[in-house]
């Protein structure tokens, strides 16, 4: 499990453990309102479009909603895993997480980057492995500064059959080559082609040393290192994952200023083989 940690806790006893650990759970940390906001966005979006495909939406269960959808219109239903940033309760969610002492003490800055496009709101439905991430760390994927943070809060609790994130407590300390599928890489812009060298081999391993996140409530949150080594875990319930994800970094930081701010948003997925060619092998796909 992740140190353990209230909303009022001391900010230097958290920053001890962050820096030990690499992940820490703030309980009672994110607003409830705004989450609860978050939450009635997506069901009157997943009413509107039932009623449109004329299915009668009953009640306002989110995860019903959902799993209706997914049958009577599966376009529907896959649109809605990225309709997350187009809701307002979304960016004030964002910024709430921004304005916490919290935050930008474990980030390391009073001025933050918060680059849009990582920030996500995932909806991981029961048996929909195809969703999951196998073992990563995040800073390839975002190229913020180096110890930028992530924030993952979840809009409903999230129990142990739900599939909790796993992590390797203190495997944040450096980073690990990648491989980049050059075939897929032509033909997609986004970042599945990106995985760990050597993964299958050292997965065993991982597995082994790791942990599992305790089950967290709408409220709690989990903040960890973008280096932290960590996967998702398998959705075994009856219930999907509603997680709301965010990455907040030092707008400061000398690296990150000196290649003019760039990340790897959308426009860039592979922008890690430019800032770090020591790490990236590129990998030959089948045509």
């Amino acid at each position: 499990m992740a140190p353990e940690f209230t909303a009022q806790a001391d900010l230097g006893e958290l920053l001890a453990a962050f820096r030990r650990t690499g992940a820490v759970v703030i309980r009672g940390l994110a607003p409830r309102d705004l989450l609860a906001d978050l939450q009635a966005s997506f069901v009157a979006a997943m009413r509107r479009a039932l009623d449109q495909v004329g299915v009668p939406a009953a009640g306002d269960d989110p995860d019903e909603l959902f799993a209706a959808l997914r049958v009577a219109s599966p376009e529907h239903a896959a649109t809605t895993l990225t309709l997350g940033r187009d809701f307002p309760a979304f960016f004030s969610l964002v910024g709430a997480f921004a304005g916490t002492s919290q935050v930008r003490a474990l980030a390391g800055s009073e001025t933050l980057q918060i680059a849009g496009d990582l920030c996500l709101l995932r909806v991981d439905a029961p048996n929909a492995d195809e969703t999951g991430f196998d073992w990563h760390q995040d800073y390839p994927y975002n190229l913020m500064a180096r110890r930028a943070v992530t924030v993952w809060a979840p809009l409903a609790p999230v129990t142990d059959e739900m599939g909790l994130l796993k992590f390797i407590p203190g495997s944040h300390s450096d980073l690990l080559p990648i491989d980049i599928r050059r075939g897929v890489a032509r033909r997609h812009t986004g970042q599945r082609q990106v995985a760990i060298s050597g993964l299958d081999r050292m997965a065993p391993d991982f597995e082994r040393r790791a942990e599992t996140l305790q089950p967290l409530g709408a409220g709690d949150v989990l903040i960890f290192d973008s280096h932290l080594l960590h996967r998702s875990g398998a959705n075994r319930s009856a219930r999907s994952r509603w997680v709301f994800n965010a990455r907040y970094g030092d707008l400061l930081d000398a690296e990150l200023v000196g290649r003019r701010w760039y990340t790897t948003r959308a426009k860039y997925p592979h922008l890690v083989a430019d800032i770090h060619p020591e790490l990236v092998t590129w990998v030959e796909d089948a045509e």
